[in-house]
């Protein structure tokens, strides 16, 4: 079972904006993969539809209003993991954990970055929304290089 109408439809017509699929890019360590297994995902596949529907009006809106952006894509792959893979399911059952585990680390890193970096400057208060909404606040999960 996944999430109920009309959200499904929203998230599906959403997706369609990508032509590939979704794209592992966090190398995550044994000891945060734990923390996001246990505290993050639960959290954000249990919300109520309603609060995962205003996660879904943040991450359209940063996708519509930023498609002249040069970074738009790199956000975008954020905004589609969270979208199929932390929207869309309901029971943890449902959760491809490595994939969810990628994402929710890429968030933080997104909800991290300093706000003086111009590059990824634009994206960053839609990633402090959802985090926001999600969580209230996430810690710093990926490992610097």
């Amino acid at each position: 079972m996944i999430v109920g109408e009309p959200l499904k439809s929203r998230i599906e017509r959403f997706l369609r904006h990508f032509s590939e699929p979704y794209k592992k890019v966090e190398n995550v360590s044994t000891r945060n993969r734990g923390s996001v297994e246990e505290r993050y995902i639960p959290t954000i596949i249990h919300l109520e539809n309603d609060a995962k529907t205003r996660i879904m009006q943040v991450l359209e809106e940063s996708w519509y209003e930023n498609q002249g952006h040069g970074n738009v894509k790199k956000w975008g792959g954020a905004a589609r993991g969270i979208a199929e893979y932390l929207l869309m399911p309901i029971e943890m059952d449902q959760v491809q954990i490595d994939v969810a585990v990628d994402v929710v680390v890429r968030v933080s890193r997104w909800y991290h970055t300093n706000s003086e970096c111009g590059l990824w400057k634009r994206f960053i208060p839609y990633a402090s929304h959802v985090v926001k909404l999600t969580w209230g606040d996430i810690e710093q999960l990926y490992d610097e290089p």
